[in-house]
């Protein structure tokens, strides 16, 4: 499967261009490392692996389609109970009937989810009646800044102190650069007229975590996601 389906996509969310810009960060990634950075050997696999390098996606996304396929509920302690858990099929359904109170204008704009924690391969191989598969780890570590950051120096033995400070400093800028493309939220992941101007792209020094400059194409992004909600459910609390 692709290796570069965002959040959204994979878990059935309507969707604007801010794909493009993920689609774009995975290309990046891949051609830094030589690996992709999502691999997945299916849809919740491929969503297990973006959890671990950059956390659970926000509220929005997951109570849309088929969140609740590949996530449940959690408990106040971190765990998901017997009840949550099997009652997440008909929440589902209940969700794909009508609108709700997640689709609204305000909730799109909320961060990494604090209610629900990805399915493990053992709990969604028994839901689907499949066999949990056995999965290669290509990567050493788990989260996007030890990812970058530990890479492997080439020609290490060749290199000077000085020219090993230089990759570590440009290596800083382009895990300020994907942070802005791996946004969770496609609301907040930054557009290409502000990807554009980070200091990565113009080979300038990066003094501070990069800041964009607005762009209207939020707003345009923001106004076509509710427009296909509205079609998909009928209308907008």
């Amino acid at each position: 499967m692709s290796v570069d389906r965002s959040p959204e996509v994979l878990l059935g969310a309507p969707y604007t261009g801010a794909i493009d810009m993920w689609s774009l960060a995975c290309v990046c990634a891949e051609m830094y490392l030589g690996l992709p950075l999502f691999p997945g050997i299916s849809q919740h696999n491929q969503l297990s692996r973006i959890v671990e390098v950059l956390g659970v996606p926000p509220d929005f996304l997951i109570e849309t389609k088929h969140g609740l396929k590949y996530f449940t509920p959690m408990q106040k302690d971190g765990g998901a109970s017997n009840a949550e858990a099997s009652a997440s099929s008909a929440a589902e359904q209940e969700m794909q009937k009508s609108s709700s109170s997640f689709l609204t204008s305000s909730s799109i704009t909320s961060n990494n989810s604090t209610k629900y924690r990805v399915k493990t391969a053992e709990e969604y191989a028994t839901e689907t009646n499949t066999e949990v598969p056995t999965l290669k780890k290509y990567l050493r570590y788990s989260e996007l800044e030890d990812i970058i950051m530990k890479c492997s120096l080439p020609n290490k033995a060749k290199l000077t102190p000085e020219q090993k400070n230089a990759e570590m400093i440009r290596r800083q800028s382009f895990l300020d650069f994907l942070r802005g493309l791996f946004k969770l939220n496609p609301f907040e992941r930054w557009t290409a007229k502000q990807a554009i101007e980070h200091p990565f792209i113009k080979n300038t020094p990066l003094t501070a975590p990069f800041v964009p400059p607005q762009d209207l194409k939020i707003q345009e992004r923001k106004l076509l996601y509710m427009v296909q909600l509205q079609q998909r459910y009928g209308h907008l609390e």
